[in-house]
């Protein structure tokens, strides 16, 4: 009774232990993303294209910019930190959106929000849209009650 005991149990050992090695074997290492608001995150340099009612700025259309996008969260902060059109239209103040979402698929991020620009002591309504991916991204401010739309491609730095 002993022999057919241990019989049984080199079998079952014998049969278990590949199994074991197999499902150990096959865990896949992962790489763990960081969320889509941290990937994001960071300064852009580029140029920006400015219309007014569908008519090109002279004198800001073409010339360099950056924007700033800060994690706050799960959301970020998006800001146009330096541009001619700061100058010119919003004395100097940087423009921008808190809470924008983000989203991702695939390597591709997706922003949006909405915020305030403040012209001349006048509070517009604005919105923050971009896509790209963490080396470069294009981004649109639009200001529809003065009918400016901002394009913004460029570079992370």
């Amino acid at each position: 009774m002993k022999q057919l005991i241990k019989s049984w149990a080199v079998a079952a050992v014998a049969v278990a232990a590949p199994v074991m090695l197999g499902f150990s074997s096959c865990k896949k290492e992962t790489k763990a993303e960081a969320p889509a608001a941290q990937a994001v995150a960071g300064s852009y340099k580029g140029t920006l294209e400015v219309t007014m009612a569908g008519n090109p700025i002279d004198g800001i259309t073409g010339n360099p910019a950056t924007i700033t996008v800060t994690q706050t969260g799960s959301t970020v902060t998006l800001q146009l930190t330096e541009s001619a059109l700061l100058t010119q239209f919003f004395g100097g103040q940087p423009i921008g959106a808190t809470d924008v979402t983000v989203t991702r698929s695939g390597d591709t991020f997706t922003l949006s929000g909405a915020g305030q620009a403040d012209m001349n002591g006048l509070k517009l309504d604005m919105t923050v849209a971009g896509t790209g991916t963490t080396s470069a991204m294009q981004f649109t401010i639009t200001v529809p009650m003065v009918g400016v739309v901002a394009t913004f491609n460029g570079s992370r730095q």
